[in-house]
């Protein structure tokens, strides 16, 4: 394979308040293998700069990746990476689960006037058709190898702004939608662009679309940093008011799951997928949800403890391994019952969601699986 030398520009990035920024320039000179057209190049980083072919003139000479899914929190939803100008940041809209990429030259004095790209998921067993929009044109597609359509979609007359969008999501449009999974109900991916973009642009952006490779073996930690959060109340430990390690303390027994000690508003996954057979209000826990899971043909229900009960899927709802069931509630609530913010994370064995916290005798823990011990074993992976 012969060595070609490349000019490559050196644009550091920097992440501030969930933007991506790139600081100052200049270049590096380097000698790397110049690989066939089709492989694609090992070893990239999350977000990198690198300079295009000159044969390819509807892209810019400088684009950078960006994957999707490692902003900071950005849903587990958001399993793609993408190529975009090196000009332009991204912005997570966390109200809506939204990820904004727009253009600092543009006009505009916030990074939603600049928005250039803004997108979106939803979940369902087919693409959707919005009562909220007209839809001028509706052509079906393939973006990265995956069922697509592309519409043309404009706001109906009396219909409310759409809020946290920027505001030519409210004008006529294009979008394009992308179905990630064959199974129903699958993710989809949402796409739309600026009218003032070129076609060309977008095109070139949506034909870089990398998406992540569907977990199939290994289960999803509940939160991020699981393992190194659980410091206090592991699986089976034996609490009283005067010996445990959280003060003040209401409960005695052996502790049938692990508590990851995380602040309020931490999103909480399901570990693999399955469906609610519990959602709403607990004695102490404030919210929980209970998810019946299948994992190496044995039946286990998750036991999602001391959740914002506002944010609950409700009893019956499938759920795939990653998909958000929550986030945790404010510490000292009703949304906690009263308890420290934190994660009450159980695995129960059969098919009954038996939510005891604790149990007063420890021949008794053999009904649960050790959390921890059961996830690791597993290869369970970061959400």
């Amino acid at each position: 394979m012969a060595a070609e030398t490349r000019v490559i520009p050196f644009l550091p990035l920097v992440l501030l308040g969930g933007v991506l920024t790139l600081l100052g320039g200049g270049c590096v000179r380097t000698s790397v293998p110049t690989p066939p057209a089709e492989a694609p190049v090992a070893g990239s980083a999350p977000v990198a700069v690198r300079e295009d072919a000159p044969s390819s003139p509807r892209v810019p000479s400088a684009v950078k990746d960006i994957t999707l899914g490692a902003l900071p929190n950005a849903a587990p939803a958001f399993g793609a990476s993408l190529s975009v100008p090196a000009s332009w940041e991204a912005e997570v809209v966390p109200e809506i689960e939204a990820i904004n990429l727009y253009d600092p030259a543009a006009p505009g004095g916030s990074p939603r006037e600049q928005s250039q790209i803004f997108i979106r998921h939803f979940r369902g067993d087919d693409f959707l058709t919005l009562a909220t929009v007209t839809i001028h044109a509706r052509t079906p597609g393939t973006v990265a190898g995956r069922t697509s359509v592309a519409y043309v979609i404009e706001k109906k007359p009396g219909v409310p702004a759409f809020p946290h969008q920027p505001a030519w999501r409210n004008a006529r449009h294009r979008v394009t939608d992308i179905r990630l999974r064959d199974a129903r109900p699958s993710e989809f991916l949402v796409f739309g662009k600026n009218p003032a973009l070129p076609d060309a642009v977008f095109d070139d952006i949506l034909s870089s679309l990398r998406l992540v490779p569907e977990k199939t073996s290994a289960l999803v930690l509940p939160t991020r940093d699981f393992f190194a959060a659980v410091t206090k109340k592991p699986f089976g430990i034996f609490v009283t008011p005067e010996t445990s390690p959280v003060q003040p303390e209401r409960f005695r027994g052996y502790h049938t799951a692990a508590d990851a000690e995380l602040p309020a508003n931490t999103p909480v996954v399901a570990i693999a997928d399955g469906t609610v057979t519990r959602s709403g209000i607990v004695s102490g826990y404030g919210g929980l949800v209970a998810v019946l899971h299948e994992v190496d043909a044995e039946r286990l229900v998750g036991i999602y403890g001391h959740l914002d009960p506002g944010t609950l899927p409700p009893r019956g709802t499938r759920v795939r391994a990653g998909q958000r069931v929550g986030v945790l509630g404010e510490g000292f609530t009703r949304e906690t019952d009263g308890e420290r913010p934190h994660l009450h994370f159980g695995l129960y064995r059969g098919p009954d969601a038996n939510v005891a916290g604790y149990v007063s005798r420890e021949e008794r823990l053999s009904a649960w699986h050790d959390p921890v011990a059961f996830l690791r074993e597993q290869g369970a992976v970061e959400p």
